[in-house]
């Protein structure tokens, strides 16, 4: 298992890599500012093991925007794609 951390004063995110899953937890504010930073941080663990699955955990958010909610979108077209 590897995990990787993207964090700022206002949004955090974290990710662990299993065999065939990937968890994502996303906490406090996904907006425009931290939106790209969400998408990075899981694009790299999830192409190296594209058969994975990924979850991601958004119980944490306090606040998501629409570009926050437009990767999210990004992401559900990229894992129906794979």
């Amino acid at each position: 298992m590897t995990e990787g951390h993207g964090s700022s004063e206002r949004f955090a995110v974290s990710i662990a890599v299993h065999e065939d899953y990937i968890p994502a937890r996303a906490a406090d504010e996904l907006d425009y500012q931290f939106a790209g930073l969400l998408h990075c941080e899981v694009k790299d663990p999830w192409q190296a093991a594209p058969s994975s699955t990924l979850v991601v955990d958004l119980t944490g958010l306090t606040f998501c925007d629409s570009t926050g909610i437009g990767v999210l979108v990004l992401l559900l077209q990229q894992s129906r794609q794979q």
